[in-house]
C-alpha cells in the first residue's frame, strides 16, 4: 500500500516536552486519496455528518477529512480563478 505526503497542515499535535502546538503532515494512502477526491467530487462543502462517515470510511480522523477539504476547496477555488479562502468548511 503506497503512502504519499500530502503537505499542508492536517491539525496540530501538542508537543510534550514543551508545551506548544505544532502542524502535522496528513500521509494519505492512494486509496484515501482517491476516496477523498470521489467525495469531493460529489459535494465540495459536506455537512459534518458526511465527514464523520468519511473519517469512518477512511480511517482518518474527521479533523484530518475536515482540513483535506478545506485544502481541497482552497485549490478548487484557486483553480477556478477565485479567492482561495473565500468559502467556509463546516
Amino acid at each position: 500500500m503506497a503512502t504519499s505526503t500530502v503537505r499542508y497542515t492536517a491539525g496540530q499535535q501538542k508537543d510534550q516536552q514543551q508545551g506548544e502546538f505544532a502542524n502535522v503532515e496528513l500521509r494519505l494512502t492512494e486509496e484515501q486519496q482517491e476516496y477523498l477526491e470521489k467525495q469531493f467530487q460529489k459535494t465540495k462543502n459536506p455537512h459534518p455528518s458526511e465527514l464523520m462517515l468519511t473519517a469512518a470510511e477512511t480511517g482518518l480522523l474527521e479533523e484530518e477529512v475536515q482540513a483535506w477539504f478545506k485544502h481541497r476547496m482552497a485549490l478548487w477555488r484557486r483553480d477556478q480563478g477565485l479567492n482561495p479562502v473565500g468559502s467556509r468548511i463546516c
